[in-house]
């Protein structure tokens, strides 16, 4: 993509159109990058894609400028959280239901979670803060993790 291509204005009403990436979610809601930035991001994001160039979203970001590397990490480490939220809620509903923790516990655990998450570290999944937690051992993370796996090829 020239860089007269990249400059050019976005398509009439995409520049108000909500980012469908959760980075670029996540983006936009900091205020670490606009919409048509965004755009521009993901039109060379596409065309490398083409070539078989796997960048990721934020790194592109980071090479137009738009960006540092460090805010580009820490929006990554949001949106792992972010995704991976269906999932650590299921998590815990079993957890709950078979009586492995309290509902205390896991609020205790979810709020650890997101203060490692705001504090920029890796979003580690709520298992493993559980069991940092020692509120579970690794053989009911991994019989969770079992009944998870079979909910999932019920679905």
């Amino acid at each position: 993509m020239t860089e007269q291509e990249r400059k050019q204005p976005t398509p009439a009403g995409e520049e108000n159109q909500e980012p469908t990436s959760i980075f670029g979610r996540v983006a936009t809601q900091f205020g670490l990058l606009s919409r048509e930035q965004i755009n521009v991001c993901l039109r060379i994001q596409q065309e490398a894609y083409a070539k078989g160039d796997r960048r990721p979203l934020g790194q592109i970001a980071a090479e137009q400028g738009y960006l540092t590397g460090d805010q580009a990490h820490r929006i990554a480490i949001v949106q792992a959280f972010l995704e991976g939220r269906a999932e650590d809620k299921r998590f815990g509903e079993i957890a709950l239901c078979n009586a492995f923790i309290n509902r205390e516990q896991l609020d205790d655990a979810l709020m650890t979670q997101r203060k490692g998450v705001k504090a920029g570290k890796e979003a580690k999944r709520i298992g493993q803060v559980l069991m940092d937690l020692r509120y579970i051992t690794s053989q009911q993370r991994d019989a969770i993790l079992r009944a998870q796996r079979r909910l999932s090829e019920g679905d």
